[in-house]
């Protein structure tokens, strides 16, 4: 698998994310050097996800409960606020429940960003 690892680099955003979420799906914990690499080439190219990208991101840190949580959230968050027009339920709901899970708190405006989110997305829940 190291050989692969440098690979990531040259996965777009969608492929990140899918790859990550599919771990997570599989109750997969990839290994510290595939941790590391991943992290590096998610925080490389977040600025390119849009909304599903880092909900699936999220979702699979906080589910799999994995380190780099506590540095990828903060940017999830970040880059979340301009996206936050194409955030529809599941979006949502991901990213809260990840926030949740691994303790992280976003402040007070992006929680206010995702309820008034939310609040326009009721009908799909």
């Amino acid at each position: 698998m190291a050989a692969a690892t440098p690979a990531l680099r040259e996965y777009n955003p969608q492929d990140l994310s899918n790859l990550a979420w599919a771990f997570a799906k599989l109750d997969h914990r990839p290994g510290v050097e595939f941790q590391s690499e991943f992290e590096e080439a998610a925080l490389a190219s977040l600025a390119d996800f849009n909304a599903q990208s880092l909900a699936n991101t999220a979702y699979a840190y906080a589910a799999l409960r994995l380190p780099g949580a506590k540095t990828v959230l903060p940017y999830v968050s970040a880059y979340l606020e301009d996206r936050m027009r194409e955030c529809g339920a599941t979006e949502i709901v991901m990213v809260l429940w990840s926030y949740a899970r691994c303790g992280f708190d976003p402040g007070a405006r992006a929680i206010a960003s995702l309820e008034k989110a939310a609040a326009r997305v009721v009908g799909s829940m």
